[in-house]
């Protein structure tokens, strides 16, 4: 990798790094704490061999993003509304993109540990599953909150509001959110412990089908409302 790469990817990183400091404030010591409890009840599920495929993926990835993830997420514009600076916000260059930069930091930490979560899960099993999927519709998960999250910071102005808002609206989703993968590739089917014959991916492929297109809505809608900045001043 060059060197411009290299500064491009610490830029990046150094940005994500500033966005979730400003998302979490002086509240980073109590979600860190709190997300530890969440992973360490899954370790010792995992120690005591309790708890069925369907409770670990729910206990990986869906508590910490709904729980910790989707709080974090809903400050992407009551910060500047509180500090008063909104306005400032909104004159950046690129303004359209600086709150999708913000959420976007977040969305990427807690795929990233989703990731590894899931990856211990795998190494540590002694049944096969494949791991590519399960992976992937975490990420999906992942992009479905934020876009939900960035469509009602757009609208509403305070930040329980957007909590209460996000969660009502993963209700249409529930069918396909909370459909865990892991009961369903839990199995010796795995080629290999990482990805499933074709004709036994159809149920996984429809729920990343719903959960992909469901982030994609929410984020363009939420993008035309980006485009005219004076509305979030309204």
């Amino acid at each position: 990798m060059s060197r411009e790469a290299w500064e491009f990817v610490l830029l990046e990183l150094r940005r994500a790094r500033l966005s979730l400091s400003l998302l979490t404030g002086r509240r980073t010591a109590a979600y860190l704490v709190a997300d530890g409890l969440l992973l360490f009840s899954l370790a010792f599920d995992l120690l005591v061999g309790g708890g069925s495929p369907a409770e670990m993926y729910l206990q990986a990835v869906l508590l910490p993003c709904l729980i910790l993830g989707v709080p974090v997420m809903a400050d992407a514009v009551a910060v500047e509304r509180r500090a008063g600076c909104l306005d400032l916000a909104l004159a950046t260059p690129r303004a359209d993109l600086y709150f999708v930069r913000r959420l976007a930091a977040a969305a990427a930490l807690m795929a990233l540990q989703s990731t590894v979560v899931l990856m211990v899960i795998w190494l540590g099993s002694t049944m096969p599953f494949a791991l590519l999927y399960a992976v992937v519709q975490a990420v999906l998960v992942c992009a479905l909150l934020a876009a939900l999250v960035l469509f009602w910071v757009l609208r509403l102005r305070t930040a329980g509001a957007v909590i209460l808002a996000t969660y009502v609206s993963i209700a249409p989703f529930s069918k396909w959110f909370f459909s865990s993968p892991l009961p369903s590739i839990w199995d010796a089917k795995a080629t290999g412990n990482f990805v499933l014959a074709p004709w036994d991916s159809l149920p996984w492929l429809c729920d990343c089908l719903v959960l992909g297109l469901g982030a994609v809505a929410f984020y363009l809608y939420a993008r035309r409302r980006l485009i005219r900045p004076e509305a979030l001043l309204g």
